[in-house]
């Protein structure tokens, strides 16, 4: 009997620990329950806030990034330039010596020691076909001093036309693919402006700046902004166009004339076949001129 005793109370005492066990097992599952279900709230939480926040802020942070970016891209690249237009093969096989040579002979400054210095030097792109060797790739130079690539940049700007060997070639700052992209976008407003002969710069990162005589520049950061600004001021260019063809029919005799606050001529006092007239011009944008007599 006792010895039975005995047994039963081994089995308990097993029994015990094995429950023991069981509850320590269940404590450990209980508790990454518990934190598998803190985590599921966390992202819910995560996903409410997105569902809720307003798609033009994501947008917003989208370009702000991008924005940072290209800026530190175009910072990596600050002392680079671009030649557009050097013929395929013209470098033989040394470009960094070639464009040496190129910018001491076109822009008339000194690549030795103490003057331009250049790191390293290489077109960009694919290789040509035979056909294409006159075009050539465009090449990309580094060169060691900030400053230089300014220097080079501004006598090229002063000689206005570069060319080497009867073909013409340009000298760029070397910008991310975002800043590019950017900057031509202006491509059209730059097109308008250089065809009338109307000064205009670009600013970094993407600026277009017009000079207009007697007036203060215009800066303009949005393509179509700019765009209808250039369309009223070549309207503006041609009314002084009209004055000076009715001039070459009639005698015409201009006493006065009114300008807005824009440069537009509104009204002139002038004498036309001997008889003194005012001439009143109402200007209307022609998406206005449109809906009006449409």
């Amino acid at each position: 009997m006792l010895s039975k005793i005995l047994e039963e109370t081994a089995d308990l005492k097993e029994i015990r620990r094995s429950m023991s066990s069981v509850d320590t097992k269940l404590s450990t599952l209980i508790s990454r329950i518990t934190q598998v279900e803190d985590r599921v709230s966390q992202l819910e939480d995560e996903q409410a806030n997105l569902k809720a926040r307003p798609a033009a802020a994501t947008k917003e942070d989208i370009k702000l990034l991008t924005d940072r970016l290209a800026t530190a891209e175009d910072r990596s690249r600050r002392n680079n330039l671009r030649f557009v237009g050097i013929p395929e093969g013209a470098e033989k096989n040394n470009v960094t010596a070639f464009l040496n040579e190129f910018i001491s002979a076109t822009l008339g400054i000194d690549p030795t020691p103490g003057g331009i210095e250049m790191d390293r030097a290489h077109r960009i792109g694919t290789r040509l076909e035979a056909g294409e060797k006159n075009r050539g790739r465009t090449i990309v130079a580094r060169l060691l001093r900030y400053k230089d690539c300014q220097a080079i940049l501004e006598a090229a700007r002063e000689k206005k036309r570069l060319t080497w060997n009867g073909k013409q070639v340009m000298i760029f700052p070397d910008y991310s693919r975002e800043t590019q992209r950017k900057r031509e976008a202006f491509s059209r407003c730059k097109k308008a402006l250089h065809e009338r002969k109307i000064k205009f710069g670009m600013l970094y990162p993407a600026l277009l700046k017009i000079f207009i005589n007697g007036q203060s520049p215009r800066v303009f950061d949005d393509p179509e902004k700019a765009m209808e600004y250039i369309e009223r001021l070549l309207g503006h260019l041609k009314v002084r166009g009209v004055a000076i063809l009715i001039n070459k029919g009639l005698q015409f005799r201009l006493r006065k004339e009114v300008k807005d606050e824009e440069g537009r001529i509104i009204i002139i006092l002038a004498e036309i076949q001997g008889q003194t007239l005012i001439l009143a011009n109402i200007y209307m944008h022609p998406m206005l001129i449109t809906l009006i007599f449409s």
